[in-house]
């Protein structure tokens, strides 16, 4: 059984890998990929007035959460 802290960590990460709007099974190529195309859109938008800075660090912690997963711990 899983206790409330890893319910609530596995509703944090499918919380972003819907913002990102990826699946889980997304690799971290199409994670990486992603990312930077929702970057761009976000960043003209805020240009235009269209986004808020909010929505940015919102993709950056979503990305950084879901790469540093994949990544190979240092000893």
């Amino acid at each position: 059984m899983l206790d409330d802290k890893q319910k609530d960590q596995i509703d944090e990460t499918r919380r972003f890998y819907a913002l990102l709007g990826v699946p889980v099974s997304a690799t971290a190529e199409e994670l990486r990929e992603r990312y930077r195309s929702m970057l761009v859109h976000a960043r003209a938008g805020i240009a235009s007035g269209h986004t808020d800075a909010l929505k940015l660090q919102q993709l950056r912690e979503a990305y950084l959460a879901l790469t540093r997963s994949e990544q190979p711990q240092a000893a």
